[in-house]
């Protein structure tokens, strides 16, 4: 439903033109849901509306409106209560700015430093709760804004604070909210994963270290074992942490699997989860993996690697036992794959 959008440049524009024509088109229906978050409202690409096109009309779908001046950024645009939400990079700090669906900008504010490393392009799309949008910059802050005026709730230079180590293209990640809290991976030899208070910005945990750099990868939080947990993706780890209290309940050394001499550490894509398994991606010929969590969530084991479906960016689908997806060729060509959830099996490998 929405795009990537890299959004400094003349193509970024016709970018975000493309995008407000589909998502907002959409959106005009009476009973249309909102998109409040990166991967839609359950974190998994999966919109329920119905009666789209199945193809485009001659021409193209219609041009509702368009828009410049949201700076660069390889973010989503995210929509909630009649408002659009986009980041983007405007000078040496990140900036939201929110339209409403008519194209007009209700307001841009900056909330945090860019990438400290090129490119230096916003990269976290916002999340969206009620009166308040969180987001998180390249630089890793961690910020709070009021939904109606982006006004500036609290911030937190989250990456300084917990001693974060970032990888080569610093902070990718999209603010997860679980209850009251923000989850946020700055990694580093200090912690792993951290939650702040959603109200506050206050340290509400911290969980154990790995040791390891942060890779690109937006947390989900599942239910297992009664309990919830979140998870997440480092540079060489795929772990679960408890909700409650940031203990980690089991960890995999992905960085070890899957075609291991591949692996890079520039894991970008969020897990998978369903009925007690976890699947996990990435690119560069570094493949995928699925693990059976126990029936208290407190382990977890290999079910099976596969080398095809290498995705690189934007993460695949799971729907009706089948996971679809785009492998990586070369940072410009893919194929498009279909895998069995429960068996791995490529089902199809298209160009």
């Amino acid at each position: 439903m929405v795009t990537s959008i890299r959004a400094g440049s003349k193509n970024s524009r016709a970018l975000l033109t493309y995008l407000c024509a589909i998502v907002i088109g959409s959106l005009t229906g009476a009973q249309a849901a909102d998109w409040p978050e990166f991967g839609g409202p359950n974190r998994n690409a999966i919109s329920s509306e119905t009666g789209l096109l199945k193809e485009w009309p001659e021409g193209g779908p219609q041009l509702l409106w368009s828009a410049e001046g949201i700076g660069a950024g390889f973010s989503s645009a995210v929509i909630a209560n009649g408002t659009v939400y986009v980041t983007g990079q405007v000078g040496e700090q990140e900036a939201l700015t929110a339209f409403d669906l008519a194209g007009k900008q209700k307001w841009q504010v900056p909330y945090g430093g860019v990438s400290d490393k090129w490119p230096k392009d916003a990269r976290s799309t916002p999340t969206v709760e009620g009166d308040s949008v969180y987001v998180i910059s390249g630089a890793g802050v961690v910020a709070c804004l009021d939904a109606a005026s982006g006004l500036a709730k609290w911030s937190v230079e989250a990456r300084n604070e917990f001693g974060g180590k970032p990888g080569n293209w610093t902070t990718a990640e999209c603010p997860l909210l679980v209850d009251d809290k923000v989850i946020y991976t700055p990694a580093g030899d200090q912690t792993t994963v951290v939650a702040l208070n959603k109200a506050t910005g206050k340290t509400v945990w911290t969980s154990a270290p790995v040791n390891d750099a942060s890779a690109y990868v937006s947390p989900i939080c599942i239910e297992r074992g009664g309990k919830q947990q979140i998870i997440a993706v480092t540079a060489k780890w795929i772990l679960g942490v408890d909700a409650a209290d940031g203990k980690i309940l089991w960890k995999v050394e992905y960085g070890k699997l899957a075609n291991a001499e591949k692996a890079n550490g520039i894991n970008c894509c969020s897990p998978v989860y369903h009925d007690g398994k976890v699947y996990v991606t990435a690119g560069y010929d570094h493949g995928s993996v699925q693990l059976q969590l126990s029936e208290d969530g407190t382990e977890a084991k290999v079910v099976w690697e596969d080398q095809t479906l290498d995705c690189h960016h934007g993460g695949v689908v799971l729907l009706d036992g089948y996971l679809y997806g785009a492998n990586w060729i070369n940072n410009g060509t893919g194929n498009w794959i279909c895998l069995d959830w429960n068996t791995g099996q490529v089902k199809y490998d298209k160009s």
